[in-house]
């Protein structure tokens, strides 16, 4: 079949060689085609050349599509949602029973458990279209038990379990009115002026049913404590204040579990925001439970030839492992997957900490045949991993590579909800974040960077701006295992390139960025407990530089997302489940709302402008303003003479003594003045056809060829009035990509170099080289990145501890702020 002609490669081969050797007849012909307008053109020719032409033309229409099919994955990946003829299904699991009405399991859904061959719990998902069935019976008994659960919804109860004549959104609508109406009577101009201002967000109110009506009162109650209490007292106020809350009381006494709390719908209420406090820990409270069912009735409706109950056993490999064990397939059982040990501390009921979400399920048809395993059973495997190449491995089974594509699957998805109770308010964590970052003392700063010779890299600060570990995260350790995953990367992307030149199927890399994300943001997030420190990254909504960087915009993107993910619900696994930072009592250290451009925390995340983070001096702050570039003479001139003084000193290098305010410089900060010395060599980049070319430039030497040449005694002169006195072009033009150099501080080059180097020396008259080696400072240039990004990091707790709690806090520095902080350490006194 043409399915099969496309399997085996050596017929895709002669397929790419057939169409490719028909598109080369083609180019060869082309020129044949001419430009139409030629006066000697032979009509005769054309008349037959040019329909053959367009036939060629067809061609390259069925060229892109047979690539396309060749390039595809030997498998699938579609899959279909299955409805079961209800487009709810699975989005509720409630048995929803009241002394009015009886609609029970309205969403198809019933989740089972039964005792295993190892005493554990193995779990089912029932799907039928009855409503009534399994229900609770105190004489059954049977092998299989069903969830009873059940958690009041407050949309349901401002919705369709209101009791009242109005609906909710209408009752919202009156007390607004009534409201609006006593501020209308208030005689007091200044405090009705003053509560009209602090609601004018609100243009409509009486017809906005948006509006809450217990904004409006918290609004008025912060502006006049008299206002609020005279609403209180308002006759008309009072009236559908105290329909509401009968309402309300009505409402939530039918409520499935109502009979749990009897004291609080026969409580005295004053004012109907009381009853919504007390709904909205209602909401909070599920009833989580299982009772057993009858195996007759079970068997019987899954045998209904009407309306069967379809029985799927819920299993991965970590729940699948009684079988297998029972079945001497496995001896022992490995780490859970995180979701495992999540579904598994859900379905077992005794915890308020997780929530049963909506489910959904998908039928994936097979699309491999499997006939012939990857590895045949007691056949050697070696390592792919690089770092264990030498290591072979035998199994006694057959392997089969991508073996779940090679049967029918069908697909449980299962939402879960973590940490349910607490309020989703990103303000609310960051106002926690800030006090304990006020009160702490051992605090600790990741700074993380996009690297351009790696993936990622990160340095750890204490409050003194000491490093305290820094590394790459090209390499991901894992016990004794290690995996370079730049490497990785970098060969896979060589192979997916030549997979498109050659029509063979094109590897995935999203897989290997998604494997890599997961172990960085992992790592991480264990340097975070280790140290007890905040995370600083670069804003994404400051404008994002690109060039160069080994991770994309995309990709980093997808690893901040990854991060918040994961530390929005942080769990140890190797904790027990009740353990602090086990999976039931997770630590939150950021929030996973959406974060917005000019959000600069995210709990113990923060945001930092990545402007000169890299190209920086750590010791004494140093960074390039004076930018020079190519000039006019007159321009030159004028720039050189603007120095305070030109020289060459005795220790063998030039000097450039500089003051930033003589100089047009945008960027104003505390220190204007700087020695600029031509010391140590730098890399000079060269474009040279499509390539670049690296030089290795000793300045001082390039400085006294430039002097030599043009005349200039710069051990006896006036070094700077001679060079101000010079006209030629080609001087300045030689003099200024000099100075270029000189000011150049991150230096790489094709060969693995990627250092930084100060032009200024520090006070005990040594200039910083990263390949010095010390690791109390930045050892490479992207450390440099991480290290800063770390600093400014720094800066903001050091704002949160100068600020008090009734200040507004200011977490954007500015670059005059942070060229300062650099400068001065204050960190250090």
């Amino acid at each position: 079949t043409a399915k099969d002609i496309f399997k085996k490669d050596e017929n895709s081969k002669l397929i790419k060689e057939l169409l490719d050797a028909t598109k080369q007849f083609q180019h060869f012909i082309k020129p044949l085609l001419g430009t139409g307008e030629e006066a000697d053109r032979d009509l005769v020719f054309y008349g037959d050349f040019l329909p053959l032409y367009e036939k060629f033309e067809e061609l390259t229409l069925l060229y892109n599509k047979v690539r396309n099919r060749l390039t595809q994955k030997p498998y699938s990946k579609d899959k279909i949602r299955l409805c079961f003829n209800k487009p709810k299904l699975m989005t509720g699991w409630v048995d929803s029973k009241t002394e009015k009405s009886d609609n029970g399991t309205q969403y198809g859904g019933y989740l089972f458990r039964k005792k295993n061959e190892i005493g554990e719990y193995d779990y089912f998902l029932g799907i039928s279209s009855k409503a009534q069935l399994f229900r609770k019976n105190e004489a059954v008994s049977g092998d299989y038990e069903r969830l009873d659960y059940y958690q009041p919804k407050a949309n349901t109860i401002y919705g369709s379990a209101y009791e009242g004549e109005n609906s909710y959104k209408e009752d919202k609508k009156r007390l607004n009115k009534v409201i609006i109406a006593y501020i209308e009577q208030i005689k007091q101009t200044n405090i009705k002026k003053s509560i009209i201002e602090s609601i004018s967000k609100y243009p409509n109110i009486s017809d906005d049913d948006k509006v809450t009506p217990s904004s409006l009162l918290e609004k008025i109650k912060k502006v006049s404590i008299d206002s609020y209490n005279g609403i209180l007292s308002f006759k008309s106020f009072q009236s559908v204040n105290k329909e509401v809350i009968d309402n309300l009381r009505k409402t939530i006494s039918r409520l499935k579990n109502a009979a749990e709390f009897p004291d609080l719908i026969n409580k005295d209420y004053q004012i109907f925001t009381e009853v919504q406090a007390v709904i909205d820990e209602i909401c909070k409270q599920k009833t989580f439970i299982y009772f057993p069912i009858s195996n007759v009735e079970l068997e019987k409706e899954m045998g209904d030839k009407d309306k069967p109950l379809c029985l799927f056993q819920i299993s991965n490999k970590d729940l699948s492992f009684a079988k297998t064990f029972s079945a001497n397939l496995r001896k022992k059982r490995g780490a859970e997957n995180l979701h495992t040990m999540l579904f598994k501390a859900l379905m077992e009921g005794n915890q308020d900490n997780l929530d049963l979400g909506s489910g959904a399920i998908f039928y994936r048809a097979k699309s491999l045949d499997g006939n012939k395993p990857t590895h045949p059973a007691n056949e050697a495997i070696k390592c792919r991993n690089v770092a264990n190449k030498d290591k072979v491995s035998l199994f006694t089974y057959d392997i089969y590579k991508n073996r779940r594509y090679m049967e029918n699957k069908f697909l449980f998805h299962l939402s879960i909800v973590q940490n349910y109770k607490a309020a989703n308010d990103s303000a609310q964590l960051n106002s926690s974040a800030t006090e304990y970052i006020r009160k702490a003392d051992d605090l600790h700063i990741i700074g993380i960077d996009r690297g351009e010779r790696n993936l990622l890299y990160y340095s750890v600060i204490d409050m003194k701006g000491n490093i305290v570990e820094q590394d790459s995260l090209n390499i991901i350790r894992n016990n004794d295992l290690e995996t370079d995953y730049h490497d990785l990367l970098d060969k896979r992307e060589k192979e997916r390139k030549a997979n498109r030149q050659n029509w063979e199927a094109v590897e995935g890399i999203k897989d290997l960025k998604k494997g890599y994300l997961s172990q960085a943001v992992h790592q991480i997030a264990q340097l975070m407990l280790k140290y007890n420190a905040i995370i600083a990254l670069e804003d994404l909504g400051q404008m994002f530089v690109t060039r160069g960087q080994k991770i994309e915009k995309a990709v980093y993107q997808q690893f901040e997302k990854s991060l918040v993910d994961k530390l929005s619900y942080l769990v140890d696994k190797k904790r027990p489940y009740n353990e602090l930072g086990g999976i039931l009592k997770a630590y939150q250290l950021a929030s996973s709302i959406t974060k917005n451009n000019s959000d600069k925390q995210n709990g113990f995340l923060f945001y930092v402008p990545a402007w000169n983070t890299s190209k920086i001096d750590p010791v004494t702050g140093f960074t390039d303003l004076l930018r020079p570039k190519a000039m006019t003479i007159k321009e030159a001139q004028d720039f050189f003479g603007a120095f305070d003084n030109i020289s060459y000193n005795d220790k063998g290098y030039f000097e450039f003594e500089t003051n930033y305010d003589k100089f047009k410089i945008r960027m104003k900060s505390a220190q204007t003045r700087w020695t600029i010395c031509t010391f140590g060599n730098r890399i000079k980049r060269k474009k040279d056809k499509n390539y670049w070319n690296y030089e290795e430039v000793e300045l001082t030497e390039e400085f006294k060829k430039l002097f030599k040449d043009s005349d200039i005694d710069y051990e006896n002169c006036n070094l700077k009035e001679e060079i101000q006195n010079k006209d030629n072009r080609k001087f300045f033009d030689d003099l200024i990509k000099l100075l270029q150099l000189t000011l150049q501080m991150r230096n790489s080059d094709d060969k693995g170099n990627d250092y930084i180097i100060s032009p200024v020396a520090n006070a005990e008259g040594q200039f910083f080289d990263s390949r010095n080696g010390d690791k109390k400072l930045p050892l490479d240039a992207d450390a440099n990145g991480a290290y800063n990004i770390a600093r400014k990091g720094l800066w903001n707790i050091r704002q949160i501890k100068q600020t008090k709690n009734d200040k507004k806090l200011n977490l954007s520095i500015s670059s005059t702020e942070w060229l300062d902080f650099v400068r001065e350490k204050p960190y250090l006194k």
